[in-house]
């Protein structure tokens, strides 16, 4: 899916957080499938910076955010360890 179907689907659910998962890095060149970078995404969302977080814990329902939030989770790529 790319960017610009991705935000139309996220504007159809409208959920309250969106974690981006499937875009280009060093890793997916190694793919036969071409993946957008995850810039474009953001920028379909209208966020022009978003600081990746190392991971992402919800404690209950009541803690999520009223308006959808865009939370981008640290890529690490995998070295076989």
């Amino acid at each position: 899916m790319n960017a610009i179907k991705a935000v139309e689907v996220i504007s159809l659910l409208e959920p309250s957080i969106v974690i981006p998962m499937h875009y280009k890095t060093d890793a997916s060149a190694e793919t036969s499938e071409p993946m957008e970078p995850l810039a474009k995404f953001l920028k379909e969302m209208g966020l022009t910076n978003v600081e990746s977080v190392p991971s992402l814990k919800i404690q209950n329902t009541n803690s999520l955010p009223d308006e959808t939030k865009v939370v981008v989770l640290d890529y690490q790529k995998n070295n076989g360890a």
